[in-house]
């Protein structure tokens, strides 16, 4: 549930800024990695998987 508000804290932001600075707690670096790939899909940035 945590990464869905994220996800949509994120798109209104990037109507808003030129840059996102993520910092998820507790070394959960995989939510880092989902939110990530969202702000890339969102932005046209060519897809990276990040884990595989």
């Amino acid at each position: 549930m945590g990464v869905a508000i994220a996800k949509e804290l994120l798109d209104v932001a990037m109507d808003h800024f030129n840059g996102i600075y993520l910092m998820t707690p507790f070394m959960l670096y995989e939510m880092s990695a989902q939110l990530l790939e969202h702000v890339w899909a969102k932005s046209g940035h060519p897809a990276t998987p990040l884990f595989h």
